[in-house]
């Protein structure tokens, strides 16, 4: 009887042993579950973190690319503007001297006919005498 009676309270003694191991697991996996469940709040927050500045870098990459192509356009412009300034002034001073030659053949003309009257005014003195 007395074998019995320990042989029950090894038996208890086993099961109150699985019991508090079974709580001890039941413990460490739920202190296990809230630390991963931190850690993956804490990968959730990073990622949300990098997420950002992934975007601000792509909004500054874009901001930087609409700012060169207006100035590519506005050089353009200018570039443009220049050569038709250019033109203009190509164009006056051709005209200027086209006016310039056509002056030299009034001069020339004048000059002719001025020697012309001088001949005649001689011839005509010539024919008083």
């Amino acid at each position: 009887m007395h074998g019995l009676h320990g042989a029950v309270r090894h038996l208890e003694q086993l099961q109150a042993h699985e019991f508090e191991l079974k709580v001890r697991m039941e413990q460490f996996m739920q202190q296990q579950g809230r630390e991963w469940q931190q850690q993956l709040q804490q990968h959730a927050r990073q990622q949300a973190v990098l997420q950002r500045q992934l975007q601000d870098s792509q909004q500054a990459h874009a901001e930087y690319e609409r700012s060169t192509n207006a100035m590519a356009v506005q050089g353009a412009q200018q570039v443009q503007r220049a050569e038709a300034a250019r033109a203009a002034a190509e164009e006056q001073a051709q005209q200027k001297a086209r006016q310039v030659a056509e002056l030299e053949e009034q001069v020339c003309a004048l000059t002719q006919q001025e020697q012309q009257l001088q001949q005649q005014v001689q011839a005509g003195m010539q024919q008083q005498e």
